[in-house]
């Protein structure tokens, strides 16, 4: 029996050796049963000790809780396995970027979107696919990234009609979108770097620049060829040196014409170097508006239809052409503490409508012929210090002139219609 005993326990021990089972060791193993367990049903019935019901009900508690230790064990190791983990964890979070700066990578955009969503100008989006990829497809998916690495962009002559999502384009410092068929540059905001744009040879109706668009750097404007410009009005912006506008001569719809508070401009409308030039310009340019342009030294307007004219607050100007407008008050010339030169001809000037001229003490050279006045006076209380050539010929209609106590006037035109004159005094 022994001997049998010892065999089964060898083929148990071999058995494990070669193929490990989970098997439950009990405290107690004084028979096979106890040391293979598992092999209870296949020990040899010739013994006539098979396992009694009592014995294994017995043994099942203990199974039972030998398991329960081992798994409350097992539990404990893996809650003290996880908890390094757990105490890292806050490092790793800490080193990953949050939402917010994420969001900030990609502000502008959508994951997926593509050139066409970014810019729904099917032209348009193909120029900038083909600059950032060499290929033209508007369906591909466009980054941020990739469009903040556009600081130029050549978009000339390419059937373009809107520039929608041009913002996008961060880090842009010069832009040229002539020869297409754009009617606003409004789109066109939000730049910060941007200090050239040309948008000549377009179909611009009304061109407004001021601090609300967020160009702040922009040093040089081109809307020349923009015959369709009906209202033009830049203002506020610092840096803006040079401002082209050749729009169409007597073919420009150009109505309204606002400049101010431009600091650095030295030259728009034409070449002319400190000047703002829209001279013979539009037959419908009734309102023009200067201020704020102390490096302007001469401002010409004639042979236009102006009827409304305000110009103040330029330090430096020397020179006002206003001959041959539309012109019944020219009072709003103010705080011109340089101009020498002023020819008001060829208007529709009243005397009421010239009251404030005295206050243009600079003022050497004064044209108001061809006006409808009624009385003209020089005097000790109302004069000129300054003025050396005065002409107030071809005005029927006046009646008085007094001239008196002018010490540097030295040249004086007053033809007046001879014989259709209603000159009745002269002092």
């Amino acid at each position: 029996m022994k001997k049998f005993y010892l065999s089964f326990v060898t083929i148990c021990l071999i058995f494990s050796a070669t193929a490990p089972l989970p098997v439950t060791v009990y405290a107690e193993t004084n028979s096979p049963e106890e040391i293979c367990p598992n092999n209870t049903e296949e020990k040899p019935t010739q013994e006539g000790s098979t396992t009694s019901s009592n014995e294994t009900n017995e043994k099942k508690p203990a199974t039972a809780d030998k398991t329960n230790e081992e798994t409350t064990n097992a539990s404990n190791t893996a809650a003290d396995t996880s908890s390094p983990e757990k105490e890292t964890t806050p490092d790793t979070k800490t080193t990953s970027p949050s939402p917010k700066e994420k969001a900030a990578t990609n502000q502008l955009l959508a994951a997926g979107d593509t050139y066409i969503d970014t810019f729904p100008d099917e032209a348009f989006a193909k120029v900038i696919a083909l600059q950032i990829t060499g290929n033209d497809d508007t369906s591909q998916i466009v980054t941020q990234e990739q469009l903040d690495s556009i600081t130029s962009l050549n978009a000339s002559g390419k059937n373009i009609t809107d520039v929608t999502g041009i913002n996008q384009l961060t880090n842009l410092t010069s832009i040229d979108l002539s020869q297409n068929q754009l009617t606003s540059i409004a789109p066109i905001t939000d730049l910060t770097s941007l200090t050239s744009l040309n948008v000549s040879n377009n179909l611009l109706s009304i061109v407004v620049i001021t601090t609300a668009q967020n160009i702040p750097n922009l040093t040089s404007l081109n809307i020349s060829n923009n015959p369709t410009i009906t209202k033009l009005s830049i203002a506020d912006q610092a840096k803006l040196t040079s401002f082209s506008a050749s729009l169409g001569g007597r073919q420009s719809a150009l109505e309204e014409l606002t400049l101010s508070n431009l600091p650095a401009l030295t030259t728009a409308g034409t070449s002319s170097p400190n000047s703002v030039y829209f001279s013979n310009y539009s037959d419908v340019l009734t309102t023009v508006k200067l201020n704020g342009l102390p490096k302007i030294q001469r401002a010409i307007f004639d042979n236009n239809l102006i009827d409304d004219i305000d110009v103040h607050d330029m330090a430096g100007l020397t020179t006002l052409e206003l001959h041959a407008n539309e012109l019944t008050d020219i009072n709003k010339l103010a705080d011109l503490p340089m101009l020498n030169y002023l020819n008001a001809s060829s208007n529709q000037l009243t005397t009421a409508g010239i009251a404030n001229v005295v206050q243009l003490d600079a003022l050497q050279t004064l044209y108001l012929d061809s006006n409808l006045l009624t009385s003209f006076t020089l005097d000790a209380e109302n004069d000129l210090p300054n003025l050396t050539n005065l002409s107030i010929s071809s005005m029927p209609t006046i009646t008085n002139i007094h001239i008196a106590d002018q010490a540097k006037l030295t040249s004086f035109s007053a033809s007046l219609g001879g014989r259709q004159s209603a000159l009745e005094e002269l002092t």
